[in-house]
């Protein structure tokens, strides 16, 4: 207690003694050899909001920047003053700037753009069903939103039939922009295939085969992209393929 009391006379004491060397260009500093006064000489009688330049151990003179935009900080750049820059986000981070304020947010390794998961019916009441020959839309209507990333991953599966004998088809991953195909429309004129055509055959208008189709495109711009399958039936002429249990999944990553 006795400590406390002296201290802080002494300190009552200190400052009266240097009080009356203090102007409003100076200003007192205390460093454990000592207290000294540093004296700051504008080209003015010093007022409210005055910025001041101080050199560095070099010399050179350090600016107090000019005032900066949301966000930003002091980036430092060699051999010269730092420079104000915001950040900048990358892959699945987002950077939201603030009065004051940086928020910085991650999407657990997937876009903004999230995931989708659909079943659609049987194509056209279960007859996927284009003339022989001719490559036609199923007309799923699968949909996924990209935001961040420009990549997806999709996946397409269920089951397929054909029901003539020694039927079959030729499958493929279709997407693109825009309004989605309609069933047993041509492929869209721009329309996306991603990868590799799957081909089915069979021996016995009965059997029925389960299908997957999947492939991951990149450099996506942001947007709603149409998923769907495109179907070339095989076989004598007239022959149906027909897609059941159909599943869609699609995610941004």
């Amino acid at each position: 207690m006795k400590f406390a009391i002296l201290s802080a006379l002494f300190l009552s004491i200190t400052s009266a003694l240097f009080a009356q060397h203090l102007n409003n260009t100076s200003m007192m500093m205390y460093n454990p050899g000592g207290h000294f006064t540093l004296t700051l000489q504008p080209f003015s009688p010093l007022t409210a909001n005055q910025v001041f330049t101080f050199p560095d151990v070099g010399g050179t003179l350090l600016a107090s920047p000019t005032p900066m935009t949301n966000g930003q900080l002091l980036i430092g750049s060699t051999g010269a003053n730092p420079v104000p820059h915001t950040l900048s986000g990358g892959t699945s981070i987002t950077i939201t700037n603030g009065a004051g304020t940086i928020n910085i947010s991650q999407g657990n390794g997937f876009g903004t753009g999230g995931f989708t998961q659909s079943t659609p019916p049987s194509p056209n009441g279960g007859l996927g069903t284009p003339p022989t020959g001719n490559t036609v839309m199923q007309g799923l209507a699968g949909s996924i939103h990209i935001n961040s990333t420009g990549r997806m991953m999709i996946i397409i599966s269920g089951d397929i039939q054909n029901t003539n004998p020694n039927g079959g088809g030729i499958m493929q991953v279709y997407y693109g922009t825009g309004a989605a195909p309609a069933w047993n429309a041509a492929p869209p004129v721009g329309a996306n295939v991603i990868g590799q055509p799957v081909t089915f055959q069979q021996s016995n208008p009965q059997d029925i085969f389960p299908f997957d189709l999947n492939g991951i495109p990149s450099g996506l711009a942001p947007g709603t992209y149409w998923l769907d399958i495109a179907l070339q039936a095989t076989g004598n002429a007239g022959s149906n393929t027909i897609l059941n249990d159909i599943s869609i999944s699609a995610f941004e990553f």
